[in-house]
């Protein structure tokens, strides 16, 4: 292979920047806390169904009726329920479904039916939590709205349901730091500016090398393992304190165990992520993950 060649595969030679594995973007951002349901039934019946009602019984005198505007709690999201929001039908109370966000992103993630009524319209409905916390994060922004997908459930036909449209809205929880396990450089799409959430720089850039992408699988909490993605560029490390051992996924997604690792040492491997890492020298009362989250620096 030529130096050029040679040179455009492996560019890297000496580190541009640095830090500390505890100031990387958080690794669970904008999850989804709860759904704030929209009371689209107030009065036992869609609003659609009670502008039919206006239409042949018109009120009249000094009143105009119930304001159909609705702002969610929480949140600075209003819907006009006479006409945005339909409760669908044929939903099965205790079933799973699919929920997407009606913003550009289109967030897909799954809701639990609680309480339908007659028609089989939404009444209420719960967030579905995945499985991995590597699932978690979000770019939506507080108070976006939702549609819920109806599936034929139990031997329903494909007639027998409609989807429910605007029922309800996401309320944002707070993201949470970086924590062993996720990518050094992870996947950052680009998010929709909200003047309520502060949203880090870090978290202001966007990719588009989709095929490049790296996916590794770890089981970090005896449960069923979890699939999380990188972009491809490792990261070397600086170690300031003493390690018995550091378990690492490299570059190629393979994950190695290293012991006996002085402080003050740079490791020469490019690696994804910190899986997990065992202060030697530990003091009483130090917490291990977050001595070894302050004190190992990651060199891009």
């Amino acid at each position: 292979m030529s130096v050029i060649g040679t040179t455009y595969k492996q560019p890297r030679v000496l580190a541009h920047d640095a830090i500390a594995l505890k100031d990387l973007p958080e690794s669970i951002y904008r999850p989804i806390e709860r759904l704030q349901v929209i009371p689209w039934a107030k009065w036992g019946k869609a609003y659609k169904k009670y502008l039919e009602y206006l239409q042949n019984n018109p009120i009249t005198g000094m009143g105009m009726g119930i304001d159909p505007i609705y702002t969610i709690p929480n949140t600075n999201t209003t819907v006009d329920m006479s006409s945005d929001v339909f409760g669908g039908k044929g939903f099965i109370k205790d079933e799973t479904y699919t929920a997407i966000t009606t913003g550009a992103r289109g967030t897909i993630f799954e809701v639990i039916v609680t309480r339908v009524n007659n028609e089989g319209a939404i009444m209420d409905l719960v967030f579905k939590e995945p499985g991995c916390d590597s699932d978690r994060s979000t770019n939506l922004n507080n108070g976006e709205l939702f549609n819920v997908i109806w599936s034929s459930k139990n031997g329903q036909s494909s007639t027998d349901g409609s989807s429910a449209v605007n029922i309800g809205a996401v309320i944002i929880g707070e993201s949470k730091p970086w924590d062993f396990g996720f990518p050094i450089n992870p996947i950052i799409y680009r998010a929709e500016i909200d003047p309520d959430v502060n949203i880090p720089l870090a978290r202001m850039q966007e990719y588009y090398r989709q095929k490049q992408i790296v996916k590794y699988k770890l089981n970090i909490n005896d449960g069923e393992p979890c699939t999380y993605k990188s972009m491809p560029e490792g990261s070397t490390l600086y170690i300031g304190r003493a390690l018995d051992k550091i378990t690492v996924v490299m570059e190629s997604g393979k994950q190695v165990d290293f012991y006996n690792v002085p402080a003050g040492n740079f490791l020469p491997i490019l690696v994804l992520t910190v899986v997990s890492a065992v202060v030697s020298d530990l003091e009483k009362g130090e917490n291990n993950n977050t001595v070894a989250r302050t004190t190992i620096l990651s060199l891009t």
